[in-house]
């Protein structure tokens, strides 16, 4: 058989036009035998009422009757006939007429089962794998598996997507397929290159006679009755023993399928292949004609050639893009489109640009099947807007949404704050200070609408409208992103006196506030008389200070005091001229003052031959306070003095002088040199022994009996000098004391007691015995070296007053304090007084010196000889 009688017979047998046509013969046939009566019975109609020639008088003497009765009964007849033929002929035509939408449907899936089919064979011959079992055979490309819930023809699949061919037929189910693997080799020989023994196809058969693929279309009721065997040949007699398709009698499928013969050898053959036709082909007389154009059948239609199968898909769908940021700049994912042979244009709107392959094409671009596509675009500058960019192939549209961020919330803030400076000044009742307008604004981006604003002291302050200003504008507002609206605010008083007052401005929710403040004046005397401190000079180093207390008058209600300077100054108000009762104890201030009431300042004084000044302020006056220090400090209190090194001083020349010793003893001596110091050490100074290195005690004078008792000697002088911690650093050692005298009882002369020893050197001075010679004893043989702890004079010894009667003699005078202090003197016998005290020892520092007192004290020359005792430091 032919390919035109395989075609033939499969087009009318198994597809059932056959009827169809017979079908629509009868009805063609029924309209021209009912045209055909109704122009007859006109022709009648017309024809008897045309005018005539009378008829001769009847012989009978009847007259002629009307011919109008006998017209209207030929009509009637006539319509009679026609109605019984219109009747018969209309049951022939009412199933065409029910059928002529199905029969347009059946047409349209027939031209995609031509065009599907010869696509499917053309791949199959231009495949460089198209026999992938290499048995001279070409395998077709395989069928397509299903979704979940399509149905396939039995023993089949779904038409390839790859091939362009239309996929769903005019009742939207896809088209089957059912493909053979024919020659020697076949499905059951598990080639791997053709899929192996999983491949989807059936097997097949040497015989290039037989199907090597079919589609298949389910027809109106989206059914598949339509069954694909694989070839079988029990009895070896060439013929299958079921058919490879077998469509049921009654199916309404639509069948189109390739002989191999026939369209794989001999390229398709015969009068079925198409034609490649020239554009203007395309004519109306044309419509329904097809070609190969371009990789692509083409059918021609009433608006010029289609493309046939075009059922082009996309592989998915464009991500939205959520949360942009405002104006930034995003690409889309990739997706594919399939169904399509060539090129086709693809375009995208709203100023994005097309990515072929991820490289940047513009706004259109030229792709190929398969090719990967994504789309580059810009979000919105506002928030919370979509802006879509849609790409657009054909029919194929896919829109790609870029949202951006949600709109800030509102906020508000207002301008200027704090603000100061809104001053008042009087008098008045009330008087008014300058205007002030604060502008608020909304910095979110959601709109929000004001309340009132409040001031929180209006007392002093007031929302002031007039002469341009608008008061409280923002009541009621609106204020979308970034608008504003201005508040003006002035300030009042009546009395003097600082002003503060909170500005609020809100929306039920947020607020912005505003710090107002200023100083009312003008209502009360804030000037005070004028005061002076005493300032001070030559004062000791880093020590606290205390000024002169002077009375504060000329001034009205409470005055605002206030301090600032050097010497972390500080005052302190009291009620009395003593201060004993204090009103404000000592601060840095601010503090208020009223008329009479009294003022002290304090600071620390700082280094050597430096001042500090502290300035304090009552009212609208201010007074200065200087307190400078000395080239050098010096103590002369006998005791321990605390000495903090000032900042940058790390090497100090220390002078000292030991004390005198009692009973008009000997004369301290003087030590000097240089110690080197750490910045902010505390150092201890002795002055007269404080405790550390103290002269020896008195000798106490004899008691002879009765009113004759000696008198003591005096104690030794104690030692000066400086200390670091528990480590002597520099000694001026104390003298001597004098021995006390003898009495003068019973007529006999009183004897004088010794000379104390001078202070100094490594030795004390000797002390010297009683003036007048005798028993006592003298200092001179250990006077300085021995280092007794005592060290104080001896007692005396009673002598005969005739009758029995005693005098005593005096009491030796005590060592003189130093590193070591002089022995003391002997008592006294009955005939003189008691010996004088030996003088202290000195420690020099290196490099330094000393100086033995002596008639005087010693280097009592020195320019910072301070007249007695005493320690003098200066920084080197």
């Amino acid at each position: 058989m032919d390919r035109d009688g395989h075609l033939k017979f499969y087009d009318c047998v198994l597809d059932d036009t056959c009827l169809s046509l017979i079908e629509q013969t009868a009805f063609y046939l029924s309209a021209i035998i009912l045209s055909s009566i109704l122009l007859g019975a006109c022709i009648t109609y017309v024809w008897l009422r045309w005018p005539k020639r009378p008829l001769p008088p009847s012989t009978t003497g009847d007259t002629p009757g009307p011919t109008a009765g006998n017209i209207f009964f030929m009509l009637f007849g006539a319509v009679a006939v026609v109605g019984l033929l219109g009747s018969a002929v209309m049951s022939n035509i009412k199933g065409p007429m029910r059928s002529m939408s199905t029969v347009t449907l059946r047409n349209e899936a027939s031209t995609d089962l031509m065009a599907a089919s010869q696509l499917l064979v053309s791949q199959a011959r231009t495949s460089q794998t198209g026999d992938c079992d290499s048995d001279g055979f070409i395998e077709p490309l395989p069928w397509r598996a299903p979704n979940v819930g399509q149905g396939t023809p039995a023993g089949g699949g779904l038409i390839p997507l790859q091939v362009g061919a239309a996929v769903a037929d005019p009742w939207k189910n896809d088209y089957g397929y059912c493909v053979w693997d024919h020659g020697d080799t076949t499905v059951a020989d598990d080639v791997v290159d053709c899929g192996g023994s999983g491949a989807a196809r059936l097997g097949g058969t040497e015989l290039p006679t037989q199907p090597v693929l079919v589609v298949i279309s389910s027809g109106p009721d989206r059914v598949f009755q339509t069954t694909c065997n694989a070839w079988l040949d029990a009895n070896d007699d060439d013929i299958p023993d079921v058919p490879l398709i077998d469509k049921p009698p009654g199916s309404d499928d639509m069948v189109r399928p390739a002989i191999y013969g026939e369209a794989i050898l001999a390229g398709g053959g015969g009068s079925g292949q198409l034609q490649s036709h020239p554009d203007e082909a395309c004519t109306p007389a044309a419509i329904g004609l097809m070609r190969f154009e371009m990789g692509t059948v083409q059918v021609c239609t009433d608006t010029g050639w289609v493309e046939v199968g075009g059922v082009v898909s996309a592989s998915g769908n464009f991500n939205p893009v959520t949360n942009a940021v405002l104006g930034s700049e995003h690409t889309s994912n990739e997706i594919s489109f399939a169904g399509f042979n060539g090129n086709r244009t693809v375009s995208v709107d709203g100023g994005a640009v097309i990515l072929v392959n991820g490289v940047e094409i513009g706004a259109t671009a030229s792709i190929a099947a398969g090719d990967m596509i994504s789309v580059k675009g810009t979000a919105a500058p506002t928030p919370e807007t979509d802006r879509t960019y849609t790409l657009t192939l054909g029919s194929i549209v896919r829109p790609w949404l870029i949202t951006t961020r949600d709109a800030a919330p509102a906020a508000l803030t207002i301008t200027p704050t704090p603000q100061s400076g809104m001053n008042v000044t009087g008098p008045g009742a009330p008087a008014y200070g300058d205007v002030v307008s604060f502008l608020v604004q909304n910095t979110g981006e959601i709109e929000t609408t004001l309340f009132s604003a409040i001031l929180s002291n209006v007392t002093n302050f007031e929302f002031y409208s007039g002469g341009g200003y608008v008061g409280d504008d923002c009541a009621g507002k609106t204020l979308a992103k970034d608008e504003t609206c201005v508040i003006d605010v002035r300030p009042k008083a009546t009395v003097d006196g600082a002003l503060a007052s909170t500005l609020t401005v809100a929306d039920g929710t947020i607020n912005a506030v505003a710090n107002l403040s200023g100083t009312a004046a003008g209502w009360q005397d804030t000037t005070p008389n004028a005061f002076n401190f005493t300032d001070l000079t030559n004062q000791a180093l880093t020590t606290l200070l205390t000024s002169n207390i002077l009375q504060i008058s000329g001034i009205d209600g409470n005055v605002t005091v206030s301090i600032a300077g050097q010497g972390s100054p500080q005052f302190r108000i009291c009620s009395n001229g003593t201060c004993s009762s204090v009103v404000t104890d000592w601060t840095s201030g601010p503090a208020t003052i009223q008329n009479n009431q009294r003022l002290q300042l304090r600071l620390t004084s700082g280094s050597f031959s430096t001042s500090h000044v502290a300035t304090v302020t009552v009212g609208t006056y201010a007074e200065d306070w200087s307190v400078s220090t000395g080239a050098s400090v010096s103590w002369t209190s006998a005791g321990s003095h605390s000495f903090v090194v000032p900042a940058g001083v790390t090497s100090i020349n220390v002078k000292a002088w030991g004390a005198r010793g009692g009973n008009s003893g000997g004369y301290g001596g003087y030590t000097g040199g240089n110690i080197a110091v750490t910045p902010g050490e505390t150092l201890t100074v002795i002055v007269s022994g404080g405790g550390v290195w103290t002269g020896g005690s008195s000798g106490s004078g004899g008691d002879g009996g009765g009113d004759a008792k000696g008198a003591d000697g005096g104690a030794g002088g104690g030692a000066s000098g400086l200390r670091r911690g528990g480590t002597n650093l520099l000694i001026a050692p104390g003298g001597g004391g004098k021995g006390g005298d003898s009495n003068s009882w019973c007529g006999h002369g009183g004897r004088a007691g010794g000379g104390g020893g001078g202070g100094g050197g490594t030795a004390g001075g000797n002390g010297s015995d009683a003036s007048l010679g005798g028993e006592g004893g003298s200092g001179a043989n250990t006077g300085g070296t021995d280092g007794r702890a005592d060290g104080h004079g001896g007692g005396s010894s009673g002598g005969d007053c005739g009758g029995g009667n005693y005098y005593g003699g005096g009491g030796g005078g005590g060592g003189g304090g130093g590193l070591l202090r002089g022995r003391g003197g002997d008592a006294g016998s009955s005939t003189r007084g008691g010996g004088g005290g030996g003088g202290g020892s000195a420690l020099v520092p290196g490099g330094g010196s000393t100086t033995a007192g002596g008639v005087n004290y010693g280097n009592s020359g020195d320019a910072d000889f301070p007249g007695g005792h005493g320690v003098v430091i200066k920084p080197n």
